[in-house]
């Protein structure tokens, strides 16, 4: 985020700092109330706990993987979009069949 601090005076620049610090804070407190991450070192693998059933699982390599892949996936908004539609017809589909 980029802030034109151009013409600003001293408590301006600080209520603006202020202001942008309270959003950090509050966007922090989202993901850490949404995700809770363990570690399990004798096997080796990272779990994320993010309010599902069950808890994300992959090994360090995996998850290296997948964070790499973060910026394209959030980037790509039709991707996101398209997976939900995905699961969702999938979801029907289990339910026309049982």
């Amino acid at each position: 985020m980029t802030v034109n601090t151009q013409g600003l005076t001293i408590e301006q620049l600080t209520a603006k700092m202020k202001a942008m610090q309270k959003e950090l804070d509050k966007a922090n407190g989202i993901i850490k109330a949404k995700c809770r991450v363990t570690f399990n070192a004798e096997k080796g693998t990272i779990y994320v706990y993010h309010g599902g059933r069950f808890p994300t699982t992959l090994y360090a390599d995996q998850w290296v993987l997948v964070l790499s892949m973060a910026e394209t996936i959030t980037d790509n908004k039709d991707l996101i979009e398209d997976l939900k539609k995905a699961f969702q017809d999938a979801k029907q589909n289990v339910k026309a069949v049982g």
